[in-house]
């Protein structure tokens, strides 16, 4: 029986040193691409608020959601994108 424990716990654990192992590589990808918090909690929204999900009261607020948080990251880019521009920053590098 207490093997059977023992597996099970050494199983979870593994799940566990996996799961922490992916969300510090995708936090070093985030840190890496320099994402700020505003993109960041765009991110999140989308991710998060699943118009699909069971149990929503308004799945079009959801959707309506989705599409600000898209829209706002599409403006930082484009805000972005035209610093790049008034200072003569190289907009891709070799």
């Amino acid at each position: 029986m207490s093997l059977k424990i023992e597996n099970c716990v050494k199983l979870c654990l593994s799940q566990i040193a996996q799961d922490i192992r992916t969300l510090h590589d995708t936090l070093c990808r985030f840190k890496s691409i320099l994402v700020d918090p505003a993109e960041f909690a765009c991110l999140k929204a989308i991710v998060l608020f699943r118009s699909e999900a069971k149990g929503l009261k308004d799945a079009t607020q959801i959707e309506n959601l989705q599409d600000q948080a898209q829209v706002f990251n599409c403006m930082l880019k484009l805000k972005t994108f035209n610093l790049l521009l008034m200072t003569d920053q190289p907009l891709f590098t070799k």
